[in-house]
């Protein structure tokens, strides 16, 4: 029998539309899995989010006039938010943090696109990132809000590639307001600055403008001016250990008195990205080019965690998503970026099912893994001069 031509029709709009088919399953799959891990209940949610939930219910609208938690907030505001919605609050954690996923996934198939606009990779990297395991476990299991600050991340990497400065600063200004890790790209913008220049440095100035804004219902609620920003220096002060759960470069070492050599980890940590800083400027490499500033962005945010003391698994995840949007453009990164993605997938798992993880072995193929995607940029002349 010869095809008929209804039959033809379908299959050549299946073909034609292949890329948008491939996401739509996917992203079926997603919410399936998603779905199913609507009743699990972590452990920070039964200790953190849930008692958050209840005494901003409580308290209502003047209940953002006190610090609930150890979270900023915009974050506190969105719990508020929140609760004038009904329904159970562990579905609607993970109904919100499911969208920002969601977002955060087409963001990195339009840098994808940007990085590799030949290869049109767009719905296949949304699709992956979308399904990627550590983001379903990350807000699926945990109800954790990581793709927030992530997803605005990338919008600022992605705007910055386009050279909307503004807008660029504006995203990273937003994803500051809900993580302070979000100083893991700073470093990024300060190299691209003084390398490509094109906007002030008074943008800079957008970022604590936006975080006003947003903590605006907390200050017409009654919070001080000065206590809007107390969390983060209680952040930052809150973990006295060198190794928290995340299997940084200190997990390798036996300098583990956080009091003794905190300091060191950050003098580290800032001489690697000097360095890098460094090079950029002596050799001229150019970082307008959208594959250089995703390679950069990856080293940095990767430098940022590795070496920084009391970090978290969890403070790897925007380097995970940006090692992914690499991979994807690039295989040739694949031998050595795979691995930091497996040793967060065992990290969260084990987490999540109160199992153990070797830090000092995941510590060590995270350097493995750092130091070949760094060899790897360089033979692809990354760190070349521009022409």
């Amino acid at each position: 029998m010869q095809e008929t031509a209804s039959e033809k029709l379908i299959r050549e709009w299946i073909v034609k539309h292949k890329e948008a088919l491939l996401f739509a399953v996917m992203l079926m799959m997603s919410l399936y899995v998603r779905f199913k891990a609507l009743p699990f209940q972590s452990v920070d949610y039964r200790n953190t989010l849930q008692p958050w939930y209840e005494t901003i219910r409580t308290g209502g609208f003047h209940a953002l006039a006190e610090q609930i938690g150890d979270y900023p907030i915009p974050y506190q505001i969105l719990i508020w938010l929140l609760t004038l919605i009904p329904g159970e609050p562990i579905v609607k954690y993970k109904t919100v943090f499911f969208l920002s996923d969601l977002l955060m996934a087409l963001t990195a198939g339009k840098i994808a696109d940007c990085v590799a606009p030949e290869r049109k990779l767009f719905a296949s990297v949304s699709a992956c990132v979308m399904c990627l395991p550590e983001v379903i476990l990350n807000s699926g299991y945990w109800a954790q809000s990581d793709s927030i600050w992530s997803g605005f991340c990338l919008l600022a990497l992605y705007s910055l590639m386009k050279r909307k400065y503004g807008r660029s600063v504006l995203f990273l200004g937003i994803a500051f307001s809900f993580k302070i890790q979000t100083v893991f790209l700073f470093p990024l913008f300060v190299m691209f600055y003084l390398r490509e220049g094109g906007f002030s440095i008074l943008n800079a100035l957008v970022i604590p403008l936006v975080f006003f804004v947003l903590c605006l219902p907390a200050f017409l609620a009654g919070r001080p001016v000065f206590s809007l920003f107390s969390v983060y220096f209680m952040q930052i002060y809150e973990y006295h250990e060198m190794v928290v759960s995340f299997p940084s470069f200190w997990s390798l070492t036996q300098l583990l008195d956080f009091h003794a050599y905190y300091r060191l980890a950050v003098v580290v940590a800032f001489a690697i990205l000097g360095l890098i800083l460094y090079l950029i400027l002596k050799r001229n490499i150019c970082l307008s080019q959208p594959d250089r500033l995703l390679v950069f962005a990856v080293i940095t945010t990767w430098t940022c965690v590795y070496f920084l003391p009391s970090m978290h698994e969890r403070y790897g995840y925007l380097t995970d998503i940006l090692l992914v949007i690499l991979i994807l453009c690039d295989r040739d990164y694949l031998p050595f970026g795979i691995w930091p993605l497996i040793v967060s997938i065992l990290s969260y798992a084990a987490y999540l099912s109160h199992g153990t993880r070797n830090l000092e072995l995941m510590a060590l193929v995270h350097l493995i893994a750092y130091l070949g995607v760094l060899m790897k940029a360089r033979s692809k002349h990354c760190f070349e001069t521009a022409l």
